[in-house]
């Protein structure tokens, strides 16, 4: 045994670093300081310093493949895994994850510990946890584990790397049974996994299954790469229905980021703290081979990307160095970002052909959630979660104050409505965000009087079964003059239910003009209930037919228009003149794309709040009464800009309209 590993001088690095691993050491140098121990056989001293210190038990008996990627899903076309067996060292980020763990482990020993894990490639956090679940069921009796991938090959890496920790695991051994490691035996019928002699075992499946099977109470649960799993959403509550709610129970979700799913999600609530789940993320600056040595006078000319990005995150010539090349090797600085965050928000990101510009979604996401938490949760808490937004507004050339001012004109705290109506006449009862269904209507700005607003509708058939969910009716209601997003409405609902709360929401909207999308029989289906209702404000297209002008009901998206009709979006979006509030739709357009011509959401996703928004632009665009100036356009808005902002701003629209005339005349 190395007793310099507890040597508080030794190990100076544990005491600032690792806290917990250092109070981890103290305690067994206590242990190893008792009378009792004294007596110890040098093989029982280590077993009983194993049994109270993981850390110590894995860099001094754990063992890896030399050249062992992050196992789960990490690895990659051409690289050769080696095969020489080599001891398992722990690198930066595994420190200090497992740093966390043994925090519980210390201050609640034997109680329940969950945790989502954010990582990074490379960082080996698959290793680490496979290191822990084997610790878990070599060192308690009777207790049962499941490991769980995204997919079978995956979940069998890892279930190696715990069959090799057990192989290689020479702790006590010779020391008889009392002492040394549990036996390998057979496992239950028809189930893959791990079973020791001491009652433990890990079971193990795949996430393409949507209902993976237990055979009884689970204290273990490894869940990797989660956020790839088929339906994570049933598997993760077949596996939790089996976890206790007492006792032990170790849980971990580790992945790494694919796209704005329900893993995106979790992470979101867990760093919140409004979930059980405690959540760790570790930038991959930490990692040593993510610095790259610069060769001999070697000098670094930085872009005004990277200058931002040093000066955020304080990275040296050697990071830069590294992320040039990795973005290179992945030949995408978006890949890059989703597999090597520097923060918890930027790995969310979808990769292809997309429709709508990527950057400037992310930007507007990433703005409105600044906002908002800005306004929830305080400023300190938005400086460290949202450091490069934080970066940009205190280097705003006016300063701080104009930054957040201009960020004020732009952003609102939603409020969320339950809707009534009774006699034609339209009652909203505020709902507390926790408390918000589907049917209540999410209100971005309340109706203003003498203002223009156009609903558009689109509508789906409502059904929900085990075997087939529609998709979603979406209702979106813009102010025509602003082109500004005011409120929207979704769920699963039929074409009476929606028409019902199209006509509900256009009455609150000063009597708005509503405008259905008649794609198919649900259109035709929505036009009857919306007639049903006596509403008549609803929006008609015109066509000539044999010489003669005749309107159709509604709005109508062929396979010819609909580049044209979700191009308006596309621009206005871009060039900032289409205001978007609405994190939801902000979503959809992140997997909007173009594929092979044609436009639509990639799997796994729905596009119903960016189709009616887009028909709502685009209506917007072809009507000219809407771009004349609301009556009372100096009112001041109950939320939002404040009344000089608002006029500055129709000031600087009016002048770019004038400037786009004088253009016009003399082009």
């Amino acid at each position: 045994m190395n007793l310099g590993y507890f040597d508080k001088k030794a190990h100076k690095d544990n005491q600032k670093w690792y806290p917990n691993l250092a109070l981890l050491d103290a305690k067994v140098s206590e242990l190893l300081a008792s009378k009792e121990a004294k007596e110890w056989d040098p093989l029982v001293r280590e077993v009983m310093i194993c049994n109270i210190h993981p850390v110590y038990w894995m860099e001094n008996y754990g063992h890896i493949k030399e050249g062992e990627l992050a196992v789960a899903g990490e690895e990659e076309e051409g690289t050769h895994v080696g095969v020489r067996i080599i001891p398992f060292k722990l690198n930066t980020s595994q420190m200090k994850i497992a740093d966390k763990i043994c925090g519980h482990i210390l201050a609640k020993p034997w109680t329940r510990a969950q945790y989502i894990i954010l990582k990074h490639r490379k960082a080996g956090i698959s290793t680490l946890i496979a290191a822990f679940d084997y610790w878990f069921i070599r060192v308690l009796p009777n207790i049962g584990g499941f490991c769980i991938a995204d997919l079978g090959s995956h979940t069998d890496n890892i279930m190696e790397m715990v069959l090799l920790f057990h192989q290689k695991d020479t702790c006590g051994r010779g020391l008889g049974v009392k002492f040394q490691p549990p036996g390998k035996v057979p496992m239950t019928k028809n189930k893959k996994g791990i079973r020791l002699s001491n009652g433990s075992m890990i079971e193990q499946d795949s996430g393409e299954n949507s209902n993976p099977g237990t055979s009884g109470t689970v204290n273990l649960c490894h869940m990797s790469e989660n956020a790839k799993w088929r339906d994570p959403d049933n598997a993760e509550t077949s596996l939790l229905n089996s976890v206790p709610r007492r006792g032990f129970v170790f849980i971990v979700k580790e992945s790494t980021a694919f796209g704005m799913n329900k893993y995106a999600l979790d992470c979101e609530n867990a760093e919140r703290g409004v979930s059980n789940w405690g959540f760790i993320f570790l930038t991959w600056k930490d990692l040593p081979d993510c610095e790259y040595e610069l060769g001999p006078g070697e000098e670094l000319e930085y872009t005004d990307k990277e200058r931002e990005l040093v000066a955020t995150y304080k990275l040296t010539p050697g990071h830069i160095k590294f992320r040039r090349s990795q973005i290179e090797l992945l030949d995408s600085e978006q890949k890059f970002q989703q597999d090597f965050p520097l923060n918890s928000r930027e790995p969310f990101l979808v990769t292809g052909s997309n429709f709508f510009d990527i950057g400037r979604v992310q930007e507007r996401m990433d703005e409105i959630k600044f906002f908002r938490d800005w306004k929830t949760e305080g400023w300190e808490f938005v400086t460290s979660k949202y450091p490069e937004i934080h970066h940009r507004a205190i280097s705003h050339p006016r300063g701080l104050r104009e930054a957040l001012s201009l960020m004020e004109d732009r952003n609102v705290v939603p409020t969320y409505a339950a809707l009534t109506m009774n006699d034609w006449k339209v009652s909203s009862i505020k709902i507390e965000a926790k408390d918000k269904r589907d049917e209540h209507l999410t209100i971005y700005h309340p109706a203003i009087k003498g203002r223009k607003y156009l609903v558009t509708v689109d509508v789906a058939e409502g059904l929900m079964s085990d075997d087939y969910t529609s998709d979603d009716s979406s209702i979106e209601v813009w102010d025509v003059y602003r082109m500004e997003q005011v409120a929207e409405w979704s769920g699963t609902f039929d074409e009476e239910i929606t028409g019902f709360f199209s006509v509900m929401i256009a009455k609150l909207y000063n009597d708005a003009l509503i405008a259905p999308e008649m794609n198919n029989k649900c259109g035709g289906l929505l036009q009857a209930h919306l007639e049903k209702t006596g509403y008549r404000r609803f929006y008609k297209r015109t066509k000539v037919n044999q010489q003669r002008r005749v309107e159709d009901f509604g709005w109508l998206t062929t396979v010819g228009n609909k580049k044209d009709v979700c191009g308006v979006m596309k621009i206005e979006f871009k060039n900032g003149n289409a205001l978007i509030h609405s994190l939801s739709l902000l979503e959809e357009m992140m997997f909007f794309v173009d594929s092979k011509g044609k436009l639509q959401a990639t799997s796994g996703h729905k596009d119903d709040r960016v189709m009616s928004a887009s028909i709502n632009l685009k209506i917007i665009s072809i009507t000219p009464e809407f771009r004349e100036p609301p009556v009372n356009q100096r009112s001041r808005w109950p939320t939002g800009p404040s009344s000089s902002s608002f006029q500055t701003l129709e000031r600087e629209q009016n002048r770019d309209r004038q400037k786009a005339a004088v253009i016009a005349k003399y082009r």
